[in-house]
């Protein structure tokens, strides 16, 4: 076990008031109560045995993972999973499979930290993609929980941080069982980073273990047009589409429009519909006719992107 090192709990000890802010913000905006107590390490439920673990910041990794999750419920049936996410958002598309327990992960500070790993203490925890959270990492492994960074990924931002950071996450990453990355680049930066490279292995991403034949609705939809497709789009994405649809609509091209977050489809719904254009919406099966000019993907999980 590498525990963290003390310049990095008194920057979490100096930041934890920020943090609290942001879990309460987050909890007031669209978390609830729920998110609150779990996010500062309670709340959570007892297991009969321990589950296995996997943490999915977001709606992408958890859409990820699924086909992993799937394969070892199928093997393992008598297996508990428990998948934490860091977002309301993810954790609403996490809590529509009934045979898997949502939890929010614990802000990375010791007392939260092991308030989860007391409570939960999972047999092994798979984190996917890019997590890297020292607290947690040196506290599972004094806990002797292994841990597995699947379809690990680096971005060049988080590759080109500061010392400091980096340092610290060679720390964390000597906590780690196995690194399996998703792609060659992506295995070289993990090593750079401080993964030994007798655990870190380059096994292809795991996105493409989606079978091409999965039911997913959205895919079976009719559209005989062409058309434009804008996925995962943010506030200032939405914002210079907006400038394009007329563009689009004389193309007689259709603008389907998913966002990140499809609490907002709503309010993008009314924007567009103000502006004069012909808006269907995903959840309410609205046909999509010649005249449709935005058809708004307001569900999740059904894009596998």
């Amino acid at each position: 076990m590498h525990p963290t090192s003390t310049r990095y709990k008194l920057s979490l000890l100096a930041l934890s008031p920020l943090a609290l802010a942001h879990v309460v913000y987050r909890a007031f905006k669209d978390g609830g109560w729920r998110y609150f107590k779990q996010r500062l390490g309670f709340g959570y439920i007892n297991h009969e045995s321990r589950p296995i673990h996997f943490h999915c910041a977001s709606v992408g990794e958890f859409i990820t993972a699924k086909p992993l999750i799937d394969a070892i419920q199928t093997k393992y049936p008598d297996k508990n999973i428990v998948v934490t996410t860091n977002t309301p958002t993810a954790a609403s598309l996490v809590e529509k499979h009934k045979n898997i327990t949502h939890h929010y992960l614990p802000i990375d500070i010791t007392f939260s930290v092991k308030r989860f790993l007391n409570k939960v203490y999972p047999l092994c925890t798979l984190i996917l993609e890019t997590e890297i959270w020292p607290t947690y990492y040196s506290l599972a492994a004094k806990k002797f929980v292994p841990l597995v960074i699947v379809n690990a990924r680096l971005s060049d931002k988080t590759s080109e941080t500061s010392n400091f950071i980096k340092n610290e996450y060679a720390r964390a990453l000597e906590n780690i069982n196995l690194v399996l990355a998703r792609s060659k680049e992506d295995h070289e930066k993990y090593i750079a980073l401080g993964a030994a490279s007798g655990k870190t292995y380059f096994v292809g991403n795991l996105k493409y273990a989606i079978a091409d034949n999965t039911n997913q609705e959205l895919a079976c939809t009719t559209i005989k047009r062409p058309f434009f497709l804008a996925a995962s789009t943010h506030d200032n994405e939405e914002t210079q589409l907006s400038e394009h649809i007329e563009l689009l609509k004389r193309k007689n091209y259709l603008l389907i429009l998913a966002p990140r977050y499809p609490d907002r489809c709503k309010q993008l719904s009314e924007q567009f519909k103000n502006s004069g254009m012909n808006v269907a919406i995903r959840s309410n099966r609205d046909e999509i006719t010649d005249t449709t000019d935005i058809y708004i993907v307001d569900t999740l999980g059904e894009l596998n992107i």
